[in-house]
């Protein structure tokens, strides 16, 4: 005797079919749900990183920039610090003239010297510089500070000599110049160049004392550039003689 299993009623198919459908809809919102709220917390995980990652620090540069005149040129000369970060690279020297764009004054490699005299100027104007130190990839790791410079009038020029002299028993470089007709005129300062070296002030001298300097601190076999400034009680340059070089014999 055959036993006969009998099929479910279409009905009760329609029933299954339904129920197993709203299964799968509810399970794919429900994996979807997940996978959203991973990506909402991995979203908020990655902005918390973000807010306690640091932020890396521009370092603080020191720049220093004035109206001089220099090897029978006159413009502004700036000098700045040396980067203390190791990933530096280079310097730039910006400008901005009477608020004009930004300009690129010089860049500077990392064996460079640390300034620059920039003759590309018209007077009258009103001058704004900053420098930057970059990392490799040309990425901002240090800024100076805006220094501004007005750039007045042409200067008055004075005369000036420097020697090889012998004075008091020592040998060393004498340099005389002539004095300034400027009313506002405070004192002079005598600077000296030594091979490719910075320039550094080797002498300040008030309106009452000779204008004259006798350098004993010389270097065989260096070439000496010298060059003088009178400047105002402000300390801006209204008067400038030289430059003066010259090679100190070497030694033996």
């Amino acid at each position: 005797m055959k036993t006969l299993v009998s099929s479910p009623p279409a009905q009760g198919r329609q029933r299954w079919s339904k129920l197993t459908l709203a299964t799968a809809v509810i399970l794919a919102l429900f994996f979807s749900t997940v996978g959203t709220a991973d990506a909402q917390t991995e979203r908020v995980r990655s902005q918390q990183v973000d807010q306690v990652r640091p932020v890396p620090q521009v370092e603080v540069l020191r720049l220093a920039c004035g109206p001089d005149f220099v090897n029978g040129e006159r413009g502004v000369l700036c000098q700045w610090s040396e980067a203390a970060n190791p990933r530096t690279r280079g310097y730039k020297l910006f400008r901005i003239a009477d608020g004009s764009p930004r300009e690129v004054v010089t860049t500077v490699g990392l064996n460079g010297r640390l300034g620059s005299f920039d003759t590309d100027v018209e007077a009258p104007s009103l001058l704004v510089y900053v420098v930057t130190s970059v990392n490799r990839s040309g990425r901002l790791i240090g800024q100076s500070a805006p220094v501004q410079v007005q750039f007045g009038q042409a200067i008055e020029q004075l005369r000036m000599a420097c020697t090889q002299d012998f004075v008091n028993g020592e040998s060393g470089v004498l340099c005389r110049w002539s004095e300034s007709t400027q009313p506002e005129v405070r004192g002079y300062l005598l600077y000296r160049i030594v091979d490719r070296d910075q320039r550094e002030v080797i002498a300040r001298l008030g309106l009452d004392e000779r204008n004259a300097f006798f350098d004993t601190a010389v270097t065989p076999g260096a070439r000496l550039t010298y060059g003088v400034v009178a400047v105002d009680g402000a300390g801006s340059v209204v008067a400038a003689g030289g430059p003066q070089q010259l090679t100190w014999p070497a030694a033996g």
